[in-house]
């Protein structure tokens, strides 16, 4: 979906904001076997262990994340873009589950009804297609309750973030029996055989709504059970009566963080008529020139580079699209002029005037 190199049997994991080559990662081949490996740990992993216990092998799993903190937070920048203070917020996040693991604790009591009781059985092998805007959170928050729920877990990470799936699942697989926590790494391809496996009882990804729809496609004939968080086109909209300092600075801090990249960013914004050009300017002249677009790894940058040069040119026919049938065009700002080739640079923009039919509204 971004236009990830593959080359001799390996993916080409490059640095967005440099375009260097980090890492060549090789595709899983052997997808049937480690499905099969998922399959073999499930009963022994489901039926000899409590949730209670398998809640603390996973706390001691998150105190491994906590520890290489330091490796893990410049990867995720070096990796997808997002600027450094971003990245450590996440894997600061990551480490703190207490209230998860609270409510996890809590679902998987078992429940009495009277005279019947409600029991939560594992259901056996669970595949999570992970996404890259928060390539170790997102991991977690759909792995840590498959796995205190007593399933076997196989994770494929974006092929965009391969090297923080796979330092995020080896962390936590160290605390777990053999072959309940797997990486498999690689493209569509890879997650197309994993989802279609007979003994994969359950998919979980977040992504696109395309990519959702094949997956859903594929498990239908198996009436396999699918967790999907798919991608949204939320509104934002100011009332005549708002706090237009507070509405401007939220708007423009809630349309860039992540670069934007985050289902529930903000991607359009509906603003009443008699405050309109107030706010317009309020955007445009006082928050937006804060956000200086350049390399994550420098702490002055606020805003990273695209995912990808993919990401890039799509925002770019988004945005001339809007102008070409009128928008305005009341901000932009610079990009790095030293940006190597293959960098993904693309500069904060504010539109006004856009309308129904434009790309930015509709898709």
């Amino acid at each position: 979906v971004q236009g990830i190199p593959i080359q001799d049997g390996c993916i080409l994991n490059k640095n967005p904001a440099t375009g260097e080559l980090i890492s060549k990662v090789p595709i899983t081949t052997n997808v049937e076997e480690i499905v099969e490996k998922a399959h073999d740990a499930f009963l022994p992993w489901s039926t000899t262990t409590s949730a209670q216990e398998r809640i603390e092998l996973l706390k001691k799993g998150l105190e491994e994340i906590k520890s290489i903190s330091t490796e893990l937070a410049p990867l995720i920048t070096q990796e997808m873009g997002k600027p450094l203070l971003e990245a450590q917020g996440e894997v600061e996040g990551v480490a703190d589950k207490d209230e998860y693991f609270q409510i996890l604790q809590d679902a998987l009591q078992p429940i009495q009804h009277n005279s019947s009781t409600v029991i939560r059985q594992a259901l056996g092998v669970v595949v999570i297609l992970s996404p890259w805007n928060f390539p170790a959170d997102e991991i977690l928050l759909l792995a840590l309750p498959a796995l205190a729920s007593g399933n076997t877990v196989i994770v494929k990470p974006s092929e965009v973030t391969p090297e923080t799936g796979r330092m995020v699942v080896e962390s936590m697989a160290k605390y777990l029996p053999t072959n309940v926590l797997q990486v498999a790494q690689g493209d569509g391809s890879v997650g197309a055989a994993l989802v279609g496996n007979t003994s994969v009882k359950m998919v979980c990804m977040t992504g696109s709504s395309a990519t959702g729809k094949k997956i859903l496609s594929t498990a239908a004939p198996q009436l396999k059970r699918c967790v999907l968080e798919l991608g949204g086109k939320d509104p934002m909209i100011v009332f005549d009566s708002a706090d237009l300092e507070k509405a401007a600075h939220d708007a423009v801090a809630y349309s860039l963080s992540n670069s934007g990249q985050v289902c529930c960013s903000i991607e359009r914004i509906y603003v009443a008529d008699a405050v309109h050009d107030e706010f317009c300017k309020v955007v445009s002249e006082k928050f937006a020139p804060n956000f200086k677009v350049g390399n994550g790894m420098e702490m002055e940058n606020l805003v990273g580079p695209l995912v990808s040069t993919t990401q890039k040119e799509h925002v770019e026919a988004h945005v001339q699209d809007a102008i070409d049938k009128g928008a305005e065009l009341l901000y932009q700002s610079s990009v790095p002029e030293d940006a190597p080739e293959g960098s993904s640079f693309f500069p904060v923009t504010v539109l006004s005037n856009v309308q129904r039919g434009m790309r930015p509204v509709k898709s």
